[in-house]
Formats: C-alpha cells, structure tokens, sequence
C-alpha cells in the first residue's frame, strides 16, 4: 500500500511539473504569486514582436558573451558561458554558465543565467539557481524535478523506470478492459435467456 502511494504521489508530482513547465506563465506563475512574490522576470514588461517583425540585435553574440563574462567573474561564477542565445520577439540575450556537458544542470536547480537587451547591451535581469523568494525556488524546481536532473544520474534511471511504470499500467488497464468486455458480452446472451 505504502508504495502505491508513493507512485501515486510521484505521478501527481510529475502532472504538478509538466503543467508549470507548459503553461507557467498562464497557470503557475500567477498561481504562485497568490502565496509567495515571486522576482520579475527578464521577459515580463518587453513588447512582444510577431515573427514578420523580429528585433534584430545591434550588439553582436561575442560582444554580449565578453560582457557576460565580465559579469559572471564579477559574481564569482566559475563556470564557463556554455550557450548564449537571442529571442527575437523580445530583444534579449541570454547566456548560461555550465561546465560542458553539464547544459542541464544535472543535480540542483539548474544553471546560472544572464540576460541582455539586444539593443544596447545592458543587463537586464538574472536567473540565479537557489535565489529568491520560496515561489521563485519552487519555479526553479520545476524542470529538474519533472526530468530527475534534481538528485543526477540516479534521479534520471529513476524517472526513466517510472516511464516504464506508467506504460506497464496503460498496458494493464487496457487488458484489464479487454477482459472485463469480452465478460459482460458473454454474460449478455446468458441474461436474455
């Protein structure tokens, strides 16, 4: 009983996590912000420019990787800017800060990031994992949690299993009403008789 309950809190954590990670902005970030402030976000408040209309950069990717550099050497950040990479319906850079092989932050709350306006270089905003208030540390979780990063490699073979767990139920729910068809429609005749 103790590990049905387990699988089934771990089955609502992963709902939990899939629904913040594809609708945060429209369901868990103003859930959030109810019970806890929650840091702006670099992209909240920029004009949002359709696809025929792009904001192109005036500031090159190397030019905007050296001062995220300087930035990160500034705070203390030891890794290297491992991916840098320019939206274009808002104007802003971003770059992270990983070890190479390390671009999803296996184990913890991910990887630093630095944002930059393209337009004129100026830092914008941060995403600082373990930082902030209790809403922005639970956002922070969300992805790890969801892939298993959170805890590593044993993290990952667990979410990995729990992927064949949820197959195997499928499969034993569909036998299971297979079964329990070809049973009433036997039993169907019987009654009429």
């Amino acid at each position: 009983m103790l590990r049905f309950i387990f699988i089934l809190l771990f089955f609502l954590m992963l709902a939990i996590t899939s629904v913040s990670m594809n609708l945060g902005y429209q369901v868990t970030r103003p859930l959030v912000s109810l019970v806890s402030d929650l840091a702006p976000s670099p992209f909240e408040g920029r004009a949002l420019h359709p696809e025929t209309d792009p904001v192109l950069p005036a500031i090159s990717r190397e030019k905007i990787v050296a001062q995220a550099r300087e930035e990160a050497v500034r705070r203390g950040w030891l890794a290297p800017a491992g991916s840098v990479f320019y939206s274009v319906e808002v104007g802003l850079y971003g770059v992270s800060f990983f070890e190479p092989g390390h671009d999803h932050g296996d184990g913890g709350l991910g990887n630093p990031r630095l944002y930059f306006d393209g337009q004129d270089g100026r830092l914008v905003g941060d995403d600082v994992p373990g930082s902030g208030s209790a809403g922005d540390i639970f956002l922070q979780a969300q992805y790890p949690l969801h892939s298993g990063r959170i805890v590593g490699l044993p993290g990952r073979i667990f979410i990995s299993l729990m992927g064949l767990v949820v197959a195997m139920l499928s499969a034993t729910g569909i036998i299971i009403w297979i079964r329990k068809r070809s049973f009433r429609r036997r039993k169907l005749p019987q009654a009429a008789a």
